[in-house]
């Protein structure tokens, strides 16, 4: 996804590209945020054991307030029943009331981690969803996946909750661009290239872009194919924009330091761009430098 900044401002509205923007700016000498942290809570000890996505709607702070910040944070807790033993898939996601459909965390199960059997019983991640504060206000559905097939009283117990510091920002984003959105995307067919789907995307910039960022989430998944692409595959992504480029391997090296642990599964060992038991970490692309105002 591409986040686009600009000077603060309070006018909410859609800019006509299919993309959740905030648009207008304004002299922000004059505003007051206060201080302090605004804390909202959304999913509270929601109990998951299959693969169905709960959608719950929470209330978020009046978008007339000012954020410097925003953290949600997220733990996963054994059930009664007790915990799913495998690594799942798992995603937060922001159903906006404009239609756009924004995931803004993903993070891996862990192994078994009952504390019945030593292990820690529970996990727990923090992530920098500022990009998505200006989204966040007011009535928003949020939508809480994990691809648990586990069934019965076993699965996962989650707790979400976000922290919103007030300030004035000296940039803030009012603006995100679905680039590409793919649940899962295979590689190394020759008969289905993934330049077939990973296509360019122009973006056309406004007079109020002052910075511009593309966040990218990349996890590999799955076995079988040509290259056998999968968790234990390593290959190198690349994202350009206008004359410049950015090149590098989403390979974790750190799972056997991984705080949620230990863990009853082989948690150690490094894969494609996640470790058992924790969150994954997007690559954020200053791509500022290339923006063309009122051009592609």
């Amino acid at each position: 996804m591409l986040v686009v900044s600009g000077p603060d401002g309070t006018d909410n509205g859609d800019n006509g590209n299919g993309d959740d923007n905030t648009g207008g700016t304004c002299d922000t000498s004059g505003l007051t945020a206060g201080t302090g942290t605004v804390q909202v809570q959304a999913f509270n000890d929601t109990v998951i054991s299959w693969a169905t996505a709960q959608n719950e709607t929470f209330t978020f702070p009046a978008e007339s307030e000012h954020f410097v910040s925003a953290t949600m944070h997220m733990t996963l807790e054994c059930p009664d029943g007790g915990c799913d033993p495998w690594d799942r898939y798992g995603s937060v996601s922001l159903n906006h009331s404009s239609g756009e459909n924004h995931e803004i965390a993903r993070f891996i199960t862990p192994y078994a981690i009952d504390a019945s059997s030593g292990y820690p019983g529970s996990c727990a991640w923090s992530y920098d969803v500022t990009p998505f504060t200006h989204l966040l206000r007011g009535e928003q559905e949020l939508s809480l996946f994990i691809s648990t097939w586990i069934g019965g009283d076993r699965g996962w117990k989650v707790t979400v909750t976000f922290d919103f510091e007030r300030g004035i920002p000296d940039l803030e984003p009012y603006r995100v661009v679905n680039l590409w959105d793919f649940g899962h995307l295979v590689y190394g067919n020759p008969g289905n290239p993934v330049t077939n789907h990973l296509v360019d995307q122009p973006v056309v910039f406004d007079e109020e872009t002052e910075s511009a960022m593309v966040r990218v989430t990349v996890t590999g998944h799955g076995q079988g194919n040509t290259d056998n692409a999968a968790e234990f595959s390593m290959r190198w992504h690349e994202v350009s924009a206008g004359n410049g480029a950015d090149a590098w391997t989403p390979w974790r090296y750190d799972c056997a330091q991984n705080a949620c642990s230990p863990q009853g599964g082989n948690w150690q060992y490094g894969r494609a761009g996640w470790c058992p038991g924790d969150g994954v970490w997007p690559r954020d692309i200053d791509v500022t430098s290339e923006i063309n105002t009122n051009a592609s």
